[in-house]
């Protein structure tokens, strides 16, 4: 689920108690780079809500998982 609002923006997403999340963003998806805007996002078994930047005006947004520790 993603949540806009007026003024700052979050992405928000359920997470997982056993999982670690992390947020990439992509300001042009033909060169292919991603940069880290969030890492080791530790899951909660209930809602996240992770900013998102506002020095862009266009960018695509992917969060990736793992198992955590």
């Amino acid at each position: 689920m993603l949540r806009l609002q007026i003024g700052p923006a979050d992405l928000s997403f359920l997470s997982s108690s056993s999982r670690v999340y992390w947020l990439d963003m992509s300001t042009n998806l033909m060169d292919g780079g991603w940069q880290a805007v969030q890492t080791n996002v530790a899951g909660s078994g209930s809602l996240i809500a992770l900013p998102l930047p506002t020095n862009s005006d266009a960018a695509a947004f992917r969060v990736g998982t793992r198992y955590g520790n």
